[in-house]
């Protein structure tokens, strides 16, 4: 460690993986079937593949392929605040906490962080997003009751996929208020 715990970020994906084998720790599943259980059947979401390491645990950080439409439900789920078809999946506490600041952030998104969310502002617009390997990305603003999931080549460059967001589409849907 080069840095005090919680006086500097740097975005790691190790982090993410040890909470995977925490979650199997306590559960006794593993993330994939926790996901499965809690998440992914009451979403509708039927199509998931996740790599896992050497000992079985699926990666916590990356590795989780979804289809457009199971990450836009899953960006409706936290648009409508954990809840889904009358249902709670997730505390609005929890919602709420995720999204907030809990660090400034910086690489790759240069961008503030909460809880696996990044979290950013513009023209006045809060809104929190995630980001994956190869321009993936799941944007949430909550004020303009609206989602964008963005996808593409692994190969895209991250930062033209968020420039569709925050150039046109943010901007577009913020002047029609």
């Amino acid at each position: 460690m080069t840095s005090q715990p919680g006086t500097r970020f740097r975005y790691s994906s190790a982090g993410s993986h040890l909470l995977s084998a925490l979650l199997y720790k306590l559960t006794g599943l593993n993330v994939l079937d926790y996901a499965k259980t809690h998440l992914f059947h009451p979403l509708g979401i039927s199509k998931v593949k996740w790599s896992f390491d050497k000992q079985g645990h699926y990666h916590g950080g990356f590795g989780l392929d979804l289809a457009p439409e199971s990450i836009t439900r899953i960006g409706q789920l936290y648009l409508d605040k954990g809840n889904h078809k009358g249902t709670v999946l997730l505390p609005e506490s929890y919602i709420r906490e995720a999204t907030s600041i809990h660090s400034t952030g910086g690489f790759p998104e240069r961008d503030n962080y909460g809880y696996h969310w990044w979290v950013s502002s513009m023209n006045g617009f809060n809104f929190h997003y995630a980001a994956g390997l190869g321009g993936q990305y799941l944007f949430v603003v909550p004020t303009l009751d609206l989602l964008v999931t963005i996808t593409s080549n692994s190969r895209q460059p991250h930062i033209e996929n968020k420039a569709l967001f925050t150039g046109s589409i943010l901007p577009y849907y913020a002047s029609k208020l």
